[in-house]
């Protein structure tokens, strides 16, 4: 029972503790030196702030790389509209191996987007593309909150009540048994009557 209440209460709150610092992964490709890894959060990807994280590692040795320059381009597929360019840098993730920049998007619909890594002279470029739904009510953002109250008041409703004795009735003592046999003492059996 109360395993199953934590249950339920941990899936209604993780929604309002959801942050990417990483997310789901939209593209994990090797091109040059570099094996590039994309994350976007939320997990539904919806017009307005998305949270993009990139990792940048050695193709050959998985190492971190983070002396690297990396740029998203992104473009909306569904008209000739120009793509707008944004820096990721270190340091805005929690994970700081993670180059953090947070999009803007501005229209729903499938998103171009380029992700170009460079290093000195080494540059890459790769492409993926990103599914973009339109916003969310504000209602369907609020319902974790909405549903807190309720659900505190039936837990408290159904959590059982520790039962407690009157306070005007006293303990029953248990009688002491001492060392005794039914009526004959036990030193009788242990220790006879020496004769005189």
């Amino acid at each position: 029972m109360k395993a199953t209440l934590a249950l339920m209460l941990n899936v209604m709150i993780a929604p309002i503790g959801a942050h990417a610092d990483g997310g789901v992964v939209h593209l994990r490709e090797a091109s040059g030196p570099f094996l590039v890894t994309v994350f976007a959060a939320p997990e539904t990807l919806r017009v307005g702030m998305i949270d993009t994280s990139v990792l940048v590692q050695d193709r050959k040795t998985g190492t971190v790389v983070l002396d690297t320059a990396v740029n998203l381009e992104l473009q909306p597929m569904a008209n000739t509209n120009p793509p707008f360019s944004i820096r990721a840098r270190l340091g805005q993730a929690r994970n700081k191996l993670l180059q953090n920049v947070t999009v803007n998007v501005p229209t729903s619909g499938w998103w171009a987007v380029k992700i170009f890594v460079r290093r000195g002279r080494e540059e890459v470029v790769l492409a993926t593309k990103l599914l973009i739904m339109p916003a969310a009510s504000r209602l369907a953002a609020l319902w974790p909150f909405l549903i807190l109250p309720p659900f505190a008041i039936g837990l408290r409703e159904t959590w059982p009540v520790q039962q407690q004795c009157p306070t005007n009735s006293k303990p029953k003592r248990r009688a002491r048994r001492g060392p005794h046999i039914g009526k004959v003492p036990v030193s009788i059996f242990l220790f006879p009557a020496s004769k005189t």
